[in-house]
């Protein structure tokens, strides 16, 4: 059975909100204000066949960089357009 995943990027003090869905649209898994921790393990426990992601449309143009940003940079994931 297909599972998609969508996440809504948020700052991690905000929260992050989180749904898995099956192929026949029927909700798996939610979290609301779930962490950082907790969506990583949740898409790693469902495995899904896709992970969408709702995010800030650029990185950040000023001050300190957001937690997902970092991570990216961690696994050599850099600024893309």
């Amino acid at each position: 059975m297909s599972v998609a995943v969508g996440i809504d990027v948020a700052e991690e003090r905000k929260g992050l909100d989180l749904v898995a869905i099956d192929g026949d649209r029927r909700v798996v898994t939610r979290f609301s204000r779930a962490t950082i921790a907790q969506a990583a393990a949740t898409v790693a426990k469902i495995r899904p066949d896709v992970v969408c992601i709702d995010s800030p449309p650029a990185w950040a143009s000023s001050g300190r960089s957001r937690a997902a940003e970092r991570e990216f940079r961690q696994l050599g994931i850099r600024d893309a357009v």
